[in-house]
């Protein structure tokens, strides 16, 4: 009997220690980010929150379908005893995934090419928090994909890593990484 106890007890400190340090997407000087400094990211895609990223835009009846460029959400929150942030620039990768084709084959979807360097004037003071939308992907991404688009691969997985290089009110450089995956391919948004 003791001896479940004292698994069940280590398997909870197991989870709570990968609850406390696991999973972080962000990086900063003395582990601030996601302590001093949270962060989320969300993915809108046809004005909606998704990893489905429609490449092609189709008739929905007599009409076109609603067809955007799609954007990264970045809210975050700077607590009161922490410096302010300042954003100096953000970059944007694209990595391809090995996707499954529909007949048992794994492709690699081709590269695209990154973004240049994106700036905009964004700040958060101690205690406070912010939003700041950026496009992650252009209409033109889009078509670049589409004209690459390998035979046979209906849906293709892809990393969008944003990087947001922040300088903080003291000079301190804070870069913050966030990591989604998503899922390029003709979807329905009629």
């Amino acid at each position: 009997m003791r001896r479940t106890d004292l698994r069940m007890a280590l398997i909870l400190m197991v989870l709570a220690a990968f609850g406390v340090f696991g999973c972080s997407s962000s990086s900063g000087p003395l582990d601030e980010v996601g302590q001093r400094y949270t962060t989320s990211l969300s993915i809108e895609d046809n004005g909606e929150e998704t990893l489905d990223i429609d490449v092609l835009r189709d008739m929905c009846d007599n009409e076109t379908e609603p067809f955007t460029n799609v954007f990264a959400i970045l809210t975050i929150a700077v607590d009161a005893s922490a410096p302010g942030l300042t954003l100096q620039s953000y970059t944007i990768q694209y990595t391809p995934l090995a996707s499954p084709d529909g007949s048992g084959d794994v492709v690699i979807p081709p590269d695209l090419v990154s973004p240049q360097t994106g700036y905009a004037n964004f700040d958060v003071a101690p205690g406070g928090s912010g939003e700041l939308e950026v496009t992650c992907m252009s209409i033109d991404t889009k078509s670049e994909y589409v004209n690459n688009w390998p035979p046979g691969l209906d849906i293709a997985l892809y990393r969008i890593r944003i990087t947001f290089h922040f300088e903080n009110t003291v000079g301190e450089g804070i870069d913050v990484t966030i990591d989604r995956t998503v899922y390029l391919g003709n979807y329905d948004n009629c």
